[in-house]
């Protein structure tokens, strides 16, 4: 009986628990994924799966942010004079944030 009392009551304490734990917020829609760029210099260009989408400060979340399908991504951001940044990411229904600041490329 003692035992059967434990067990009821830290299943009671788990389910307290998980229902405080904060959940991810959802940001896409349906089948978009959401992403916020943040880049120094910010008029660089940026680039999804080898296509020209618009200039970083586009997608700051001011007024909004890149969306894309669901799915992976390759995204490219670009300035002369600047080394290119290029990264994979896995689009949901999640915001990912890029942070990034170009390099300076060498004469």
């Amino acid at each position: 009986m003692r035992i059967a009392s434990i067990l009821a009551l830290a299943a009671v304490a788990v389910l307290f628990v998980s229902c405080m734990t904060p959940q991810a917020e959802v940001k896409g829609q349906g089948n978009e994924g959401l992403i916020a760029i943040f880049v120094k210099p910010s008029d660089a260009l940026v680039y999804v799966d080898g296509q020209l989408v618009g200039k970083a400060h586009e997608f700051d979340g001011r007024p909004g942010y890149l969306q894309v399908p669901s799915g992976r991504h390759w995204i490219e951001i670009k300035k002369d004079g600047y080394k290119p940044y290029k990264r994979e990411i896995y689009a949901s229904n999640a915001l990912i944030e890029i942070r990034v600041t170009l390099e300076r490329e060498s004469d």
